[in-house]
């Protein structure tokens, strides 16, 4: 039972997968299956031996209508067949399409070929019965010749009638019924329409045959990647709490990543709240501060949940701001095409105040207050970096937020996601379930506490792959959300709210 339950999270994420790989070899199957010539089927039916006689006879005749089903597939049966019928077949290519079956009780004997052509596949099926039966008849009428041969002999002639009558019967018996053996037509072939290839069979098994394949797949990947799923596995891993599962859709369709700001209160929403509650956003009258969202991996799922947290904790009345600090990857930049714009590198370049305000940009998403968000920046990260860099940044954005939440590049790329982890006052730790390794997770907080960093907790992120699909094959039409930028228009300063949550 307990290896009943340890598959459902496996086929949870990967139903998707299984589903994909059955309709991909199910749709390839069908594509070759219509795609090939039609094949034309020629079925010619016979009974070996009599039709009434002895239990004998019967015998004989069962066994010699296995012995014909074999001869039909003999080399000179299948060469007279080709030059009765004027086929331009080769020995060995009748003999793949030809297929001969014989029933030992009701003595029928079924010769199938199968051409491209109607008229010579029953052709060839006539002319493969009619050399059976020119053997059956030349050997049936040997037997009786030898016969009559031995009843006309001077020895068995000299007899009296009735002991020449039972050597005669005691010699058919010894040398077989001349009628034992004889073939009769029961059905000729017949041209007919294409003969069906078993198209649905074919792909009810490719498509079995495809989900095995993508199950080998998946479960190759699983064994070799430890993926961390299962909240007790966090634990047992690192000491680390679980404080929920949220959705996080991958792709450029910002209306996708991020239903808890276009499509509040649905589940989706509803989890962020639930993480953003736990953190402490939704019940404290003074703000929590400033909070780093880092992956073990790119840095792309710490950004979406770092965009959808941000609505759920400006819902209680926060003025939050984003720092899209991923120097490495996609994020919340790339997501609102935003690159190229001045933000979070240009500002570490001039360590100028004044130039805070002006590249953050206001992305107005339907909701009563717009994300702010610091972009990625035009410019690439410095290489003189350092925490005093960063620190100072930090403290910029906390007078003019009252909740900075920054999406930081992985630790294992860049140092600056280390330092991120350590000014700022809390961190949280976005693992993609059942992707993200037990080696990846155990190699971060192992570099976050040598940064000295305030782990909190960590999120696992699930993503649903046929969404992203979709999402990406939509993101090139999806149009960026409405940009207030300082030079478009004028605006209020960025600043903290006079009121906080009652």
């Amino acid at each position: 039972m307990s290896d009943t339950f340890a598959l459902l999270p496996l086929l949870r994420r990967w139903w998707w997968a299984l589903l994909l790989g059955a309709l991909l070899a199910g749709g390839a199957a069908l594509f070759v299956t219509s795609h090939m010539s039609p094949e034309y089927k020629g079925e010619a039916k016979f009974i070996v031996g009599p039709i009434n006689a002895n239990a004998d006879d019967l015998g004989a005749s069962g066994s010699l209508a296995r012995t014909y089903s074999e001869l039909a597939a003999d080399r000179p049966v299948l060469r007279y067949a080709i030059d009765r019928a004027g086929s331009d077949l080769t020995v060995k290519e009748l003999q793949k399409s030809l297929t001969a079956t014989a029933n030992d009780i009701t003595r029928i004997l079924t010769i199938t070929v199968l051409d491209d052509s109607a008229r010579k596949a029953a052709n060839l099926a006539n002319a493969i019965g009619a050399r059976l039966r020119k053997l059956s008849r030349a050997d049936a009428d040997q037997n009786a010749s030898r016969i009559t041969q031995f009843a006309d002999s001077a020895p068995v002639a000299g007899l009296t009638p009735r002991q020449r009558e039972q050597v005669v019967t005691a010699a058919r018996a010894l040398l077989g019924e001349t009628s034992a053996g004889r073939i009769t037509v029961v059905q000729s072939a017949v041209p007919e329409g294409p003969a069906d290839r078993g198209t649905l069979l074919m792909v009810i098994i490719a498509m079995l045959a495809g989900a095995m394949v993508a199950a080998i797949v998946v479960l190759f990947r699983e064994s070799s990647g430890q993926g961390i799923d299962d909240e007790a596995l966090l634990e047992e891993l690192s000491g680390v709490t679980q404080l929920g599962r949220v959705d996080a859709p991958r792709g450029r369709n910002w209306r996708r990543s991020l239903p808890a700001w276009t499509a509040p209160g649905t589940t989706e929403a509803e989890k962020y709240g639930l993480l953003a509650f736990k953190l402490g956003y939704l019940e404290s009258n003074e703000s929590p501060g400033s909070l780093v969202l880092l992956d073990p991996k790119e840095g792309h799922t710490s950004g979406i949940v770092a965009g959808n947290l941000a609505a759920a904790i400006s819902q209680a009345g926060w003025r939050v701001l984003i720092v899209d600090a991923n120097t490495t990857g996609q994020g919340l930049t790339s997501m609102f095409r935003l690159e190229g714009s001045r933000g979070y590198t240009d500002l570490l370049a001039s360590s100028d105040p004044g130039e805070v305000d002006g590249a953050i940009h206001r992305l107005m998403l339907g909701t009563d207050d717009p994300l702010c968000l610091l972009p990625r920046g035009g410019t690439r990260s410095p290489v003189d970096i350092d925490v005093d860099g960063v620190r100072w940044l930090l403290e910029r954005l906390e007078e003019i937020a009252d909740v900075v939440l920054v999406s930081a590049p992985p630790p294992h790329r860049v140092p600056a996601g280390l330092m991120w982890a350590r000014v700022a006052k809390r961190t949280l730790l976005v693992l993609d379930e059942g992707r993200t390794s037990r080696a990846e997770a155990k190699n971060t907080l192992q570099s976050l506490a040598v940064a000295d960093a305030n782990v909190i907790g960590a999120a696992l992120a699930q993503r649903r792959p046929l969404a992203e699909l979709v999402g990406r094959l939509r993101g090139a039409s999806s149009t960026p959300p409405h940009r207030v930028d300082a030079e478009d228009e004028p605006r209020a300063p960025v600043g903290p709210r006079d009121h906080r949550p009652s």
